[in-house]
C-alpha cells in the first residue's frame, strides 16, 4: 500500500471526515486531498504528527512493505469535538443569549415593568442548559451508533 492510500485507509478506519483530518493536523482540507490523491507528499512534520494520531509508525506510512501489521490499535478515548461542532454550537450560544437579552429589554421598556423581568434570566439559563445536554446527548448517540 502506498502512502495515499494509507492515509485515506487511516482517516476512514477512524471516521474521521478530510475536514476532520485537516484540522487534527492543520492543514488545509485540500492538502489532505492532494496527499490522499497522490499529487502531493506531506511534509516530515506531518507525516509525525500523522502516526501520533493514527497510532502508527512512521515506517508504516511511508514504506510500501505493505505492512499493514504495526499499526497498532488506539485505546478508547472519549470522543473529541471537532472545530465546526465547536464553531455552531458556540454561534447558537451566543444567539441564543442575543435573543434572550432582545426579549428581556423588549418587554421591559415595553411594559415598563422592570421589577419582575430579572426571573427571565435564571429561566433562560435553565433552558440553555437543558438544550446542550440534549445536544450532548445527540452526539453521543451518534457515536455510539458510528462504533457499531
Amino acid at each position: 500500500m502506498k502512502l495515499e492510500e494509507k492515509i485515506a485507509y487511516l482517516r476512514k478506519k477512524n471516521g474521521w471526515s478530510q475536514e476532520e483530518l485537516a484540522f487534527r493536523l492543520d492543514v488545509s482540507r485540500q492538502a489532505v486531498s492532494k496527499w490522499e490523491m497522490g499529487a502531493s507528499l506531506p511534509d516530515l512534520d506531518n507525516v509525525l504528527k500523522m502516526s501520533e494520531i493514527f497510532g502508527c509508525s512512521t515506517d508504516y506510512l511511508l514504506k510500501d512493505d505493505g505492512a499493514e501489521k504495526t499499526v497498532e490499535e488506539k485505546p478508547e478515548q472519549p470522543p473529541q469535538s471537532s472545530k465546526p461542532k465547536k464553531t455552531v454550537l458556540k454561534l447558537v450560544e451566543d444567539l441564543f443569549w442575543l435573543v434572550m437579552t432582545l426579549v428581556y429589554l423588549l418587554w421591559s421598556f415595553l411594559s415598563g415593568d422592570w421589577h419582575i423581568t430579572w426571573l427571565l434570566w435564571p429561566v433562560a439559563g435553565i433552558a440553555f442548559a437543558m438544550m446542550e445536554l440534549v445536544v450532548k446527548i445527540f452526539e453521543v448517540a451518534k457515536e455510539n451508533k458510528r462504533k457499531k
